[in-house]
Order: structure tokens, then sequence, then C-alpha cells
């Protein structure tokens, strides 16, 4: 059993909640802590990963973002079956579970004690289907189903299979059920922004908080998170940001955002180093904390902070890639040629695997003493 650090060990509630003992919403909950795709993954303020505890809504410790597709990316987001975030939100968008009120859950087909064997998950699964529907509900001739291979296999006409990106040889059942291939997105799928997050789709708030506004610590990680991808968020950022640092100006993921703000686009590095070193007293200890605060004190000259800065987070997070990446790329801000090319070196020897790293080490011995 994992526990979460911070917790008092003699306080850790080691109790086993089965699923099928509680609300259809709080059970899928368990399964959308891993199964839910999202843009962003936000930790609620003050919420640890371990935090979230079965039986409870998933949103108490973590809130699942995304873009909202719009109706002119209508007929793309039908060719593509895009989007479909992942299993939970695919199955909620099928008909089978928006007229099943939302009794259809994880739960209603998979039994993660006692799975299907490859010999007879389509029989398995043909059950769980019978559970709803009739076999004269399918309007393909029996002959015909009976033909196919496998034979009458529900799942295999009504939850296709799709090739899983990166992984060579493997396929993943599409989640949302449909009539027939090719079916169009249900409007639910074009669903809007609530107007307190404009730009962003919360994907797991329950019903009982859907009038209640996004904490708005939670709204500027979100926003930080996706802006990556898509510019125009930049604005709504920036909003919350000036109201964050206001109302919450200590808060250790406001002086991050204010100090990254400094750095990356008023270049005030001495300004941005105050913002990030304030942070991370205050418990602000993020691997990418620490490397904006090394980038501030190597631009504003004070190269030996910088190193300790690099050095401390690299005793927190020894494999972490990106900071690793950061460290190196530090020694040789520092002009520390030979000892950038033995970090990289002790760091090969981690990760034989990294690429990037091995370029980067190439180029370096390039360039000669």
């Amino acid at each position: 059993m994992m526990q979460n650090p911070r917790r008092n060990s003699s306080r850790v509630d080691t109790s086993i909640v089965n699923p099928a003992k509680l609300s259809p919403n709080l059970a899928d909950d368990i399964c959308m802590y891993c199964h839910q795709g999202a843009e962003a993954r936000i930790r609620q303020p003050g919420r640890n990963y371990l935090d979230f505890r079965p039986g409870t809504h998933l949103y108490e410790t973590l809130a699942l973002f995304k873009r909202p597709v719009n109706e002119a990316q209508r007929a793309e987001a039908d060719r593509l079956e895009t989007p479909l975030w992942w299993k939970n939100s695919s199955l909620q968008i099928s008909k089978c579970y928006q007229a099943s009120h939302g009794e259809l859950t994880c739960i209603t087909c998979h039994s993660i004690p006692h799975p299907p064997t490859p010999e007879n998950q389509v029989a398995y699964f043909r059950s769980k289907c019978m559970t709803c529907h009739a076999d004269g509900d399918c309007k393909l001739p029996a002959e015909e189903r009976m033909r196919q291979q496998p034979a009458n296999d529900c799942v295999g006409c009504h939850m296709q299979k799709r090739a899983v990106a990166g992984i060579a040889h493997s396929s993943d059942t599409k989640h949302r059920i449909v009539r027939r291939p090719g079916q169009p997105l249900p409007d639910i799928v074009f669903k809007q922004p609530a107007p307190d997050m404009p730009g962003l789709l919360c994907l797991n708030k329950p019903e009982e908080n859907a009038q209640n506004p996004v904490p708005p610590l939670t709204k500027l990680i979100a926003y930080l998170e996706v802006m990556k991808r898509e510019p125009s968020l930049h604005d709504y950022y920036l909003d919350v940001l000036g109201r964050l640092s206001e109302s919450a100006p200590e808060d250790p993921a406001v002086l991050v955002c204010l100090g990254m703000k400094a750095l990356l686009e008023e270049k005030d590095y001495s300004r941005a180093a105050d913002y990030l070193s304030r942070a991370i007293e205050r418990g602000g200890e993020e691997p990418t904390t620490f490397l904006y605060l090394a980038q501030a004190l190597l631009r504003s000259g004070q190269n030996s902070q910088a190193l300790r800065a690099l050095e401390r987070d690299l005793a927190a997070y020894p494999y972490d890639l990106p900071l690793r990446a950061g460290v190196a790329m530090g020694y040789l801000g520092m002009h520390e040629r030979q000892r950038a090319l033995e970090f990289m070196r002790q760091h090969l020897e981690l990760f034989p695997e990294d690429a990037p790293m091995r370029d980067m080490m190439k180029k370096v011995e390039g360039y000669g003493p």
C-alpha cells in the first residue's frame, strides 16, 4: 500500500474500499485516477497525489482539464473521433451511458480481480451487453454475425480497437459505444466551458459542485500548463495571476508564476530570482522551480548561487530527466566544460537511452579543450 509521506503512519486509513458498494460516480473516480486523459492534471491547493482515497471525489484531490472543441472543428472531430480523451470520457459520451443515467460504470463490464481469459472474453463481454440489451436488438442478421471472426462479438462491432501510438503491434479498445462505425459525435462532445473558467473544460467536477467556481490556484496552474499548447489562454492566465498576486502574494505557486513572468517575459532576472527564492523558502520545491531560479541567477551573474540551486535540486530529484539536462546546461553556462562532460558521462551510465543528452555531449566534446 502506498502511504503519503506527509501522513502520520498511525493515522493512515488502511481500509479496503469495494467499488461495487459506492455510487456510480465515486466508483468511476477510482478508475479515472489513472484512466482519464487530460491536457492538465492539477492538484487542488494543499493536496498531494496520495491524498486521494477511494470513496471520495477525485476532484477533491485532482482537477482534470482540456480545451473544448468548437462547432468549427466538428467535421474534423467526427473524422478523427476526437476528442475521445481516454476511457472514462469516451464511455460517458456513449448513448448507452447517457440512457443509463450514469448507472453504466467501468465495473459494469470490468472485474479487476477476475478478468476474462482470452478464450472467453468475447462471450464474457457479450454477457455484459445482454444485461441491458436483447439479442433481437441487433439489426445485423444472426447468420451474418455468426460468420464473423470472432463470431457474435458485440464489442468488436460497437467498441472497435485502434492502434496505440508509439507501441508497435498494440491496440486499445475505443470506449465510446457506437451503433455503427463512423457515427457522428454527439452534441455533448461540443460542450463549452463554464463562465468562471473560459478556454478550459473541467472533466471531473462532480454535479453537486457544478455551481462552485474552480479554486483560483487550480485555475492558475491549469492555464499555465495548457497555454504552452494554446497561447490564446495567456491573457486568462495573466488575469488570474494578477488577482492572486494581491489576494495570495506569498503562496509558493503564485511566487513561482511571478518569478517565471519576471524571468521569461520581463527579463528582470534579479526580481525573478527573488520571487523564486521566496517560493522555495515557502515550500515550492518542484524541480522546475530550482531550474528557473538557476536560470535567473545565471543571467544576473550569480554563477555560484546558480550552481548551488541546481545541485540542491538534483539531490532532491536525482532521476528527473529535464532537471538533469538543466544541470548539464548550467555547468556549460558557467563555462565548466569538464565538469559538464563528467556529469553527462555519469548521466548516460544511468540513462543510456537518453539520446538528447548523448547528442549534447558529442557537441561539447567536439569543441575541444
